[in-house]
């Protein structure tokens, strides 16, 4: 990391940089090296797509890419740029660059400490079930509001354990100890937290998911990228719901095609699938309806599950209107005007931001049964891990995965199947909890999504044990 903020990039631009590249036409390139295109095929390269939506003129589409001969610019008509502008580029480049590197190293220095004695703080056994409570969500709301993971050991001492930069246990800490001692004074009657989620309770939460960013983030780690990580969607929606009631969902992703098995998975959540509008029309659709409704402001909730800066002015202008936003995203890929929300005097009342770091062991999986082994050492990406967002056959979708392994939850042996096509699909476990949300949703039946074998896409009539 230290030789990447030395020289990250080219100080001059590549002569012969314009020509054409795929679908765009390439404006300039940007010589890096081996290291820092791993970073950037590692998640670094979201922090330039607002440098790049910087160059937009009228119907013009520019994006960053990497190309044989380096970082590539792309517009998508041929322009014409002046050596003065290429420079000016490679500059702002280097800056974007540099900043995510040192945040990155950040990170990386955080987990290298996360378990050091003094990252833990020891709490009375006798608070240790309060804190957690009943199925966790007492510590799921601390996990979320204070941007740290809390757990329990053997011994009855509950831990804090950091789960990003250090300043997030840094400032975790003193909220934490106003937390603790609610709970030790409040011995017959709620503590501050268990009020917040008795009120939690009563709100309905709206959840919208940037499904690409949200589930390639997953795969930045701060050891770099492990290509075989995977969301698991009903536990991502269950932790973002919380105790509050669903409202609307949608899923928006304009990349990942139509027949992919993971449309399945969100249909079965409750989401609705939405592979044309972006994720602004959804919100902006769902703001006139309460509007016109007259829903109360401290009822609803809008969770945006993004860390893309392409929706920074939709959250202001909806907190501005009074409503209240959770931005659910993965620390190393969240852009810093998010971040400039969440602390801005006259918003932050209204705008909160979610970290989903503290719970990366709970709604994430690996694509192999070497769970372990895989995260010691990081492969390089496959070919089927690049193609599989935006395409392929259906067998590429269970690439790199045991065929008699469980699609959902990827860790335990298939036991049953669709039928008629007889395609095992899922664990004795996946199976009751797929029953269960047919049963409180039967609407859900309906989908053409869940209606269909996400293997060969041929109807189901019913799914029976091997």
């Amino acid at each position: 990391m230290a030789d990447m903020r030395e020289r990250p990039i080219s100080s001059q631009p590549s002569r012969g940089v314009r020509g054409r590249s795929r679908d765009g036409h390439v404006a300039c390139v940007v010589e890096v090296d081996q290291a820092t295109r791993r970073l950037l095929e590692g998640g670094l390269l979201y922090h330039l797509r607002p440098l790049a939506r910087e160059q937009r003129v009228l119907d013009e589409f520019w994006e960053f890419r990497l190309g044989d001969r380096g970082l590539e610019l792309v517009c998508s008509r041929p322009v014409r740029v002046t050596e003065d502008w290429q420079m000016e580029m490679c500059e702002e480049v280097y800056m974007e660059l540099a900043q995510a590197a040192s945040r990155r190293q950040e990170m990386t220095e955080a987990w290298r400490v996360n378990s050091t004695d003094e990252e833990q703080i020891p709490i009375h056994r006798n608070l240790v079930r309060r804190v957690i409570g009943p199925e966790d969500r007492v510590r799921d709301l601390l996990t979320r509001d204070l941007g740290i993971n809390i757990y329990d050991d053997d011994g009855g001492d509950a831990v804090l354990e950091m789960v990003g930069v250090p300043e997030a246990v840094e400032q975790a800490r003193e909220p934490l100890a106003l937390h603790l001692v609610s709970f030790r004074n409040h011995h017959r009657s709620p503590a501050r937290a268990e009020r917040q989620l008795d009120q939690e309770a009563q709100q309905t939460v709206h959840v919208f998911v940037d499904n690409l960013n949200t589930s390639l983030g997953a795969q930045v780690l701060p050891q770099g990228r492990d290509a075989s990580r995977r969301l698991h969607i009903s536990r991502f929606t269950d932790v973002v719901a919380g105790v509050r009631q669903l409202g609307d969902q949608a899923v928006v992703d304009h990349q990942t095609r139509t027949n992919h098995p993971i449309w399945w998975f969100y249909s079965l959540c409750g989401f609705e699938l939405e592979l044309e509008s972006s994720l602004a029309d959804n919100v902006m659709a769902l703001l006139q309806d309460l509007e016109r409704e007259r829903a109360s402001r401290h009822e609803h909730v809008l969770a945006v599950c993004t860390g893309d800066g392409r929706h920074v002015d939709l959250v202001r202008y909806v907190a501005e209107c009074g409503w209240r936003v959770e931005l659910w995203c993965w620390r190393a890929t969240c852009h810093s005007g998010y971040q400039a929300l969440a602390e801005d005097p006259g918003l932050r009342q209204r705008v909160r931001l979610c970290y989903l770091d503290g719970f990366r062991s709970f709604i994430t999986m690996s694509a192999r049964r070497d769970d372990e082994e895989s995260l010691r050492h990081l492969p390089e990406p496959a070919e089927s891990d690049v193609t599989e967002p935006h395409g392929g056959t259906e067998a590429s979708a269970f690439a790199g995965t045991d065929a008699e392994m469980c699609a959902l939850c990827l860790s335990e042996e298939a036991s049953y199947a669709f039928r008629p096509c007889n395609h095992r699909v899922m664990c004795g476990d996946c199976f009751q909890d797929v029953r269960r949300r047919l049963q409180r949703n039967p609407e859900l039946e309906n989908s053409p999504q869940l209606g269909q074998c996400f293997v060969c896409r041929s109807r189901w009539t019913e799914i029976t044990p091997v």
